[in-house]
């Protein structure tokens, strides 16, 4: 059920050209995420996804994608390592930072 509020991550739909799904049911029987993003206001709410990053790190990898934004996947899951494997898929040369 997607409502008319306006909040930040309208502009990430934009860009991704995908409405964010709003439900009660995060997950169906048997469904596992593969990523959670949570998004603080800027400023003292943000500081509570610092300590969330922080209590998660021994069974997830929790990163800042901005200020006020954590990606949560599992560990191992990396961004750089994925778009190396893809370059090298498409015969492409990617020097990773890593």
């Amino acid at each position: 059920m997607a409502g008319a509020h306006s909040y930040e991550g309208d502009s990430e739909s934009d860009i991704i050209e995908s409405a964010p799904l709003v439900t009660q049911d995060l997950l169906g029987p048997g469904e596992a995420p593969n990523k959670i993003l949570l998004i603080a206001s800027e400023g003292e709410p943000a500081k509570v996804l610092c300590t969330l990053a922080k209590s998660l790190h021994s069974m997830s990898t929790a990163t800042f994608s901005k200020p006020n934004y954590l990606e949560i996947v599992p560990i191992g899951v990396d961004k750089a390592k994925a778009l190396v494997k893809l370059a090298k898929s498409l015969g492409r040369v990617c020097k990773s930072s890593t």
